[in-house]
């Protein structure tokens, strides 16, 4: 059935100068209906196809396609999303952390890799990640960053208070600016 759904996807993204045929679109809709796999199949394939063509009239079908599954077909819920984002973000936060973040904890400090801090560190994380994607999908982005402030300004106030860490004078101007700004955009859009 893969091969099924990625000759379809090639047939619909052919490099014909007219309408990609309703039967592969069919066909392929009903085909990532059966299972997440297919969908990823279908995702990974038609990235594959616009990414390697050089002819518009394979990309513009391409585009297309993905807009035909995305409003009849494919439903990318949070999870879903989480699914394909989690990768991506481990690829590009592990490169920095090798190269750069590394060698200056073996260097400078007694590093010793401990499972079960790296495990529920890693649960917490996806956790966070999740209730991202659930707050963003139910109400939007705005919300999202106006908590993400007020979580920063929580987290901060915790580490002057219990911690003890040390806030400099910089920082005290960072975040009044921060606040400053918010009160501001919070006035403006109230007034309207």
């Amino acid at each position: 059935m893969v091969r099924d759904l990625e000759v379809a996807i090639v047939k619909a993204t052919s490099h014909e100068d007219e309408l990609a045929g309703e039967k592969y679109i069919r066909e392929i809709l009903q085909l990532t209906s059966y299972s997440q796999g297919y969908v990823h199949t279908c995702v990974s394939t038609v990235s594959k196809r616009l990414g390697k063509t050089r002819d518009w009239i394979v990309a513009l079908k391409a585009l297309m396609l993905v807009h035909r599954l995305v409003n009849d077909g494919i439903t990318l819920n949070p999870i879903t999303s989480l699914y394909y984002v989690a990768p991506c973000c481990l690829a590009f936060l592990l490169v920095p952390w090798i190269y750069v973040e590394y060698p200056t904890l073996r260097d400078t400090s007694s590093f010793h890799f401990d499972y079960v801090i790296f495990g529920t560190n890693s649960f917490y994380a996806f956790a966070l990640n999740l209730a991202v994607f659930l707050l963003v999908g139910k109400t939007s982005a705005l919300t999202m960053n106006v908590a993400g402030v007020v979580k920063d300004w929580l987290l901060i106030a915790f580490s002057w208070s219990v911690i003890k860490d040390t806030v400099t004078p910089i920082n005290l101007v960072g975040y009044g600016k921060t606040l400053e700004i918010a009160v501001i955009k919070y006035l403006t859009s109230y007034r309207r």
